[in-house]
């Protein structure tokens, strides 16, 4: 991440993995539903420039997108509720490991290392 040269203080990365099922502690048991709510509600408070969307599950809740693969290796940002967004592989857990994960990092380096050079143009 630090590669990306970004301003911290108008990003909002997330993996979506928000809240849990009540009562449960269990690896991926989450509350869809609550999740996408806190989600949106963080997104909405702090208001940033930049939206980095890890992996598939935040892309999932916040969108009606169900193809993961080509909105990852689109080379355009995505817009939820007129923010700009990228998509970007999971760069810790089994993300490495998954295919094409080295091209995907690209990509979304690339599109979030554009939108450096855009805020600076603006």
């Amino acid at each position: 991440m630090s590669e990306w040269g970004i301003d911290f203080d108008f990003l909002y990365i997330t993996d979506a993995s928000k809240v849990f099922k009540k009562g449960s502690w269990q690896d991926r048991d989450f509350d869809r539903k609550k999740s996408k709510d806190l989600l949106g509600a963080e997104i909405e408070f702090c208001n940033p420039d930049l939206i980095i969307l890890l992996g598939s599950q935040p892309l999932h809740l916040l969108t009606e997108t169900k193809n993961y693969a080509f909105a990852v290796e689109s080379g355009k940002p995505i817009f939820i509720k007129g923010k700009k967004c990228v998509v970007s592989p999971f760069f810790i857990g089994n993300g490495p490991a998954q295919p094409n994960f080295k091209k995907r990092l690209k990509i979304a380096s690339h599109l979030i290392k554009r939108q450096k050079v855009e805020e600076l143009i603006d």
